[in-house]
Parts: C-alpha cells; structure tokens; sequence
C-alpha cells in the first residue's frame, strides 16, 4: 500500500501541552531534486498532512519513499528535522515529538563556530562537536554562562 499520509503530535518537553501554529513539511528525498510533498501548520499540536503516491513516483519502479520531515518554529528555525527512510506504511506516524520551550520562544542563542579559531567543521562534524564540548568544560567561565537544552527528543 502507497504511504499517503504523515501524522503525529508536537508538545512542549517541559509541559506536556501541544504546540500550535508550528510549519511541518516534507519532501521525497529519493528523487532528484527532492519532491516537495507539502507543508501544514501543527493545530493544538497536531499534525497531519496528506499527499498522494504521484509525489514520489520514480521511473525506476518499486521503490518506497524515504520521507524528510521538518518542522519549523516562529522565525523558520529547525527544531525537528529526520528522514524515515524506505516509508512503505500507508500512514507514516511521526509519534509524539517533544520540543523544548526555549527553541519555540526564540530564547536560546546559538554559539558561533567562528568564536573558536581552532575548530574546524572540516571532515568530521562529531570531531568538532567532542571539541566545542571539550572547550566548554575546560573553561569555567564559559562553562558558567552556558546553559544546554535538548532541540528534540522522540518517543
């Protein structure tokens, strides 16, 4: 059976209610260039979003969608982005996605690679991650004035 639609429900990690007014979107990403299958905006939290197979039909035949899913907060930033590869169930439930309430607020800041002149996102991003964590608990004062949230967990 051809996948048609996705569903599932966005809520605050640290409250438990859902969250309205959020962008979801998907696209195939097994054509060139990936297929945009359709955007909606979460209601109380909940998502769900119809799209017929033609989105994702191929030439080479028989294969299933492996379908990206992301969803976007106020200012368009990411705050859930994964790929469900090879997607044969007519209904793809995404479960319940929780997002913690500073990304949807806008109140978490970002640390610039650029303050560090001695990381490199060249080749190996978990390299530049264990070294930007490696910086962070090797000096107090930026230790001290950081504070690290979880973007997404998924049930």
């Amino acid at each position: 059976m051809a996948n048609t639609v996705l569903k599932g429900r966005v809520i605050f990690a640290d409250g438990g209610q859902g969250i309205p007014d959020l962008t979801v979107h998907a696209v195939d990403e097994h054509t060139l260039p990936d297929h945009d299958l359709g955007k909606t905006k979460t209601v109380d939290g909940n998502v769900q979003l119809d799209y017929g197979p033609g989105g994702y039909t191929r030439w080479e035949g028989g294969l299933n969608p492996n379908i990206r899913v992301r969803i976007y907060g106020p200012i368009k930033r990411v705050l859930y982005d994964r790929t469900f590869d090879d997607v044969s169930a007519a209904i793809l439930d995404l479960g319940i996605i929780k997002i913690h309430s500073n990304n949807v607020a806008n109140k978490v800041c970002f640390l610039t690679l650029k303050l560090f002149d001695d990381l490199s996102l060249l080749g190996n991003e978990y390299a530049a991650a264990a070294r930007l964590n490696t910086l962070i608990e090797t000096n107090p004062s930026l230790r001290a004035s950081l504070q690290v949230v979880p973007v997404f967990e998924v049930n």
